[in-house]
């Protein structure tokens, strides 16, 4: 860990805040914001109210993100034992039961606790046209907003004094006692336990994709790299995972598979687009992409008939 343990107690607790302040910042492990207190900028906005911007100092995201880590590791046995324990009965109570119904009572169980990470009065909607030009109204998604709230978690766990502990590499102060001690780690196992359910039931029911917590989260962040390669992100993101996962027959594979994409009009670049792309991402160094010859029974025939049954639900 970069941040962890960084800083002498002894030394650092010598100076007044403002000077701690100073050293927080000159060393980047916390960022000069502007704040307007308890009224925001928008708010001061439409009521004509002119608010003084005050200068606050926070730790840095990096500082954030890694202190995080150290609390998932720190309390994993906590949220593990929640986790473990929720589909033990859960499993009981769907032993029997027909796929459909599995997944009906899966559903409820994810409503209610998504419902109760919810942040009332906080709806995102998403707008959309139909192909008969009618506006419509879709669900928000819902994975995005756990994420946004475990953003808001991360900061709200990130208070100066546990911040401190941290700079001063003091595992022992997260302890055990501390979980019964602190409403903020309490809430933080709380919200990590119900957390780890949700992403586990749609995983396991397919209720959205999930781009967030999933391995298709970093295909995500490679998409809009290449946005002007591919079509669309979905399609993107199992093309990404599929040569992730090739291991043998790599030159062979990718020509069937760019083959099938490029038939199926799900990449709009060209062939040397594509190649810097293999290059750059999965370190695939090829110099061409020849056309392909369909042998009935051939490898290669075998090798397209399977992606085109993959990718032939994305096709436009």
């Amino acid at each position: 860990m970069k941040y962890f343990g960084i800083l002498q107690r002894e030394k650092f607790e010598k100076e007044s805040i403002a000077t701690q302040d100073e050293i927080l910042v000159l060393n980047d492990f916390y960022e000069d914001v502007l704040h307007t207190g308890n009224i925001s900028a928008s708010e001061a906005f439409h009521k004509g109210v002119k608010v003084p911007l005050k200068s606050i100092v926070q730790p840095n995201r990096n500082l954030i993100d890694e202190f995080y880590k150290l609390l998932l590791n720190r309390y994993e046995h906590f949220i593990d034992n929640n986790f473990v324990g929720f589909f033990n009965e859960f499993n009981d109570e769907i032993y029997g039961l027909t796929t459909v119904e599995q997944k009906r009572v899966a559903l409820k169980y994810f409503n209610i606790l998504y419902k109760d990470l919810k942040v009332e009065g906080f709806n995102k909607i998403e707008r959309n046209i139909s192909v008969l030009g009618i506006e419509n109204i879709g669900n928000e998604n819902r994975l995005e907003y756990l994420s946004n709230r475990r953003k808001a978690y991360k900061k709200n766990a990130a208070i100066r004094s546990f911040i401190f502990e941290h700079l001063y590499g003091n595992l022992e102060f997260f302890s055990n006692e501390l979980v019964n001690d602190n409403d903020i780690i309490n809430e933080f196992i709380c919200f990590e336990s119900q957390l780890k359910i949700l992403i586990s039931l749609n995983d396991r029911f397919s209720f959205e994709t999930d781009t967030y917590f999933s391995k298709a989260a970093k295909s995500k962040e490679v998409f809009y790299k290449y946005k002007n390669i591919f079509i669309s992100i979905d399609s993107f993101i199992t093309i990404h995972m599929t040569i992730d996962n090739l291991s043998e027959n790599v030159p062979s594979s990718i020509n069937c598979l760019y083959h099938v994409i490029d038939k199926l009009k799900l990449i709009k670049g060209s062939k040397s687009d594509f190649m810097i792309y293999l290059r750059n991402e999965h370190r695939i160094i090829i110099t061409n992409i020849p056309k392909i010859e369909l042998i009935v029974g051939s490898p290669t025939e075998q090798r397209v008939d399977g992606y085109l049954e993959e990718f032939k639900g994305f096709a436009v």
